[in-house]
């Protein structure tokens, strides 16, 4: 035992002195950027938090789930770009009723997708976990099936705008999911005990489910987004402060979203069903035991989870112009990603993770191309090869996570799991 914890601290002494010096290089390449155009700093500093916005409201609904019943849902990347399509399905509703206010189109598109979200999520989790937590309410996954054929109607390559079909389609998702979470509570079954690897397989087999429903019904063409240069209600769509060029998205999105993560904290830790899941996440048996209805805080982490992925999901869609059907697989990935680095099952951790991990594709990336530039342009060699440090950022996000792993390997902010005997 101690001679592989002492092999363990020689593996992280070697990875230190290795990383030390880069650490130091990228400091100082930092520093020179920032002195010698600090308008381009300041312009990936933004992006980056933007960014770093969306990871975080992603990432939230990884480590909320995984935080209550230990699951990692794989299929959340594809509530986030369903939430995407919801919203701009809105959105060219409202244009085509002549509305393009952006202070009543925005709102209505956000609540439209963030119910659309949560009901998909209730669905999901009464077909693909709770039968693998509990034994199956058929009546209950009879009713999610329908939900999930609601949202098949709702997405499906019509004319844009609102139909009868889309109409059908998410009264047919939120009703059928409402129908399931009752009809579960109605009907209390006793609980099963399967291996953990089956639900993983369920959450893959959902996440490839959904995305090659969305797939088949809007096809494999990214979807135009609309721009706030198409809304009315604003003078303008950027300021130019001292040569950098802030598009109004940017503090939209970055506000937008720390607002529904403060609101999350306080809903977490100060109101009553917060409560009763932060007791859930820490004993399931004594939160039932106590008279938590267990049932209910499950169904209520997947609501708000998949909610907050619907946000993001059109914050995404207006700040990069177009949302296509694959869209949740790479970013879900990510905002996971984001949730491990803070600490998953930490709230707090998943959002610093997010941010963390936006500036890493900003900050840093341009940062070394910024280094690596300098060094050649002190060389004086006409020759020295280019950089595209760019094309290597998601490579660059994952090594961030594994040198974070092997020195704190619960995480930022994760509380290391200890063992009782």
């Amino acid at each position: 035992m101690a001679g592989s914890r002492g092999t363990a601290e020689r593996i992280q002494l070697g990875v230190a002195a290795v990383l030390l010096p880069l650490a130091v290089g990228l400091a100082v390449a930092a520093a020179a950027m920032l002195y010698t155009t600090p308008e381009v700093f300041a312009q990936h500093l933004i992006n980056g938090l933007t960014l770093g916005a969306l990871f975080a409201l992603i990432a939230l609904g990884y480590t909320m789930v995984y935080g209550i019943i230990e699951l990692i849902n794989f299929a959340h990347g594809e509530v986030f770009m369903v939430g995407s399509f919801v919203g701009l399905i809105a959105i060219q509703t409202c244009f085509g009723f002549g509305v393009t206010s952006i202070w009543i189109v925005g709102p209505a598109a956000l609540i439209l997708a963030m119910v659309a979200c949560a009901a998909l999520g209730v669905a999901l989790d009464s077909v693909a976990y709770k039968p693998l937590r509990r034994t199956p309410t058929w009546s209950a996954i009879l009713m999610a099936s329908f939900a999930v054929a609601g949202l098949a109607l709702l997405v499906r390559g019509e004319a844009a705008g609102l139909g009868p079909a889309r109409i059908a389609g998410y009264v047919l998702l939120v009703g059928g999911a409402w129908l399931a979470f009752h009809l579960d509570e109605r009907s209390p079954s006793p609980p099963r005990s399967t291996p953990r690897l089956n639900a993983l397989l369920s959450a893959i087999g959902a996440s490839i489910f959904l995305q090659n429903l969305v797939m088949l019904m809007v096809g494999r063409d990214t979807q135009p987004f609309p721009q706030l240069s198409d809304f009315t209600g604003l003078s303008s769509t950027h300021w130019d402060i001292g040569g950098i060029r802030l598009l109004y998205i940017e503090p939209i999105t970055l506000f937008a979203a720390i607002g529904l993560m403060i609101a999350l904290d306080v809903f977490v830790s100060r109101t009553r069903l917060g409560k009763g899941m932060r007791a859930t996440a820490q004993d399931p048996e004594a939160a039932m035991m106590l008279g938590i209805p267990v049932n209910r805080v499950i169904t209520t982490t997947f609501v708000v989870g998949s909610g907050l992925a619907a946000a993001a999901g059109i914050l995404y869609g207006l700040r990069y112009g177009g949302v296509k059907f694959n869209d949740g697989f790479i970013i879900g990935l990510k905002a996971f990603v984001a949730a491990v680095l803070g600490g998953i099952g930490n709230i707090r951790g998943a959002m610093l993770g997010g941010f963390l991990l936006g500036l890493s594709e900003t900050v840093v990336i341009a940062t070394m191309e910024f280094g690596w530039e300098g060094i050649g342009a002190r060389t004086g060699d006409d020759d020295w090869p280019h950089a595209e440090f760019h094309d290597y950022k998601d490579a660059i996000a994952f090594l961030i996570l594994v040198v974070v792993l092997s020195f704190r390997p619960s995480g930022l902010l994760g509380a290391p799991d200890i063992e009782k005997v």
